[in-house]
């Protein structure tokens, strides 16, 4: 489901049949996306996300002051992100690589930066193991000789 929300003077600028999509008027889409906001009120998962996303960034803020190759975290709900110091021996795609080996994924966003999305359904265990790997993955990087 998608929307688009702008002024008047934007939506005058728009003609009849102009701004289209391909499942535009879909009705199965429209019931599917209902259900889904149902589920999400229904679970909870907002205030869930809220929950495990402060277990993660207090974790992220932990490894912060523990590693010298952090340089900022940031987060809000269970979308966090973890930005590289200039000196750490590998970039976010080398680290999300490392990590992948690990079990734990991850995506670069920039050479530095590595966006953590875990699902809602991961439990509160699950989320310190990952942030157990990781710690343990950046811990290791100075013992490692790794080429860039």
């Amino acid at each position: 489901l998608s929307a688009v929300l702008c002024d008047a003077d934007v939506m005058q600028c728009l003609h009849q049949k102009e701004q289209k999509s391909t499942f535009a008027g879909n009705p199965l889409a429209a019931a599917v996306g209902l259900a889904t906001l149902d589920v999400i009120e229904q679970e909870h998962l907002a205030e869930r996300s809220e929950q495990l996303g402060e277990l993660l960034l207090e974790g992220l803020r932990r490894l912060r002051s523990e590693c010298r190759h952090v340089a900022d975290v940031r987060g809000r709900g269970l979308m966090c992100a973890l930005d590289l110091t200039a000196s750490c021996p590998v970039d976010a795609p080398q680290l999300c690589a490392k990590l992948r080996h690990h079990g734990v994924l991850c995506k670069h966003t920039q050479p530095a930066t590595i966006r953590m999305l875990p699902p809602l359904v991961i439990s509160e265990n699950e989320l310190g193991k990952c942030i157990d790997i990781l710690r343990d993955v950046m811990q290791s990087l100075g013992s490692e000789q790794i080429e860039r």
